[in-house]
């Protein structure tokens, strides 16, 4: 198995029924298992992770990996997709809308390049009604 790098926790602010995915374009078609197929969205100008709340507040959980990791099916939903990073510092996070939590962690170790993102969820419940029961695994990790 490959050893992790980094993990951490931290509450990301949804925003619009999303996360952003800081510092990255798709480099590949999205492979998915979740249901709506709509957990990773590819946009012109970068990525966004879509969340079933509006707004509000979310628990994530953020690895870099040296390698692929195990896949982990305890996981209701999950994606991934081959990234490439096109930030001035190769700097690439996952996080709300404000870009500011000191917690959001630097997912690709400042290295630019291509990258795989793979996202896991549980609870998105789609509709969203009431409380926000959510909650996401990030992984990140150099693509072959």
């Amino acid at each position: 198995m490959s050893p992790r790098l980094e993990q951490v926790q931290y509450v990301a602010s949804i925003d619009i029924s999303s996360l952003h995915v800081i510092g990255a374009q798709a480099a590949s078609e999205i492979r998915s298992n979740d249901t709506d197929g709509d957990l990773i969205m590819s946009l012109p100008d970068g990525l966004l992770v879509t969340t079933a709340a509006e707004d509000g507040d979310v628990p994530v959980t953020a690895e870099r990996w040296d390698s692929e990791p195990p896949t982990d099916e305890s996981w209701e939903e999950s994606s991934e997709i081959t990234i490439e990073t096109h930030s001035e510092d190769g700097n690439l996070w996952v996080g709300g809308y404000d870009y500011t939590n000191p917690e959001e962690p630097i997912l690709t170790g400042g290295n630019d390049g291509r990258f795989v993102l793979r996202v896991y969820a549980s609870g998105r419940q789609i509709p969203w009604v009431g409380p926000i029961t959510e909650s996401y695994l990030v992984q990140v990790w150099p693509s072959e």
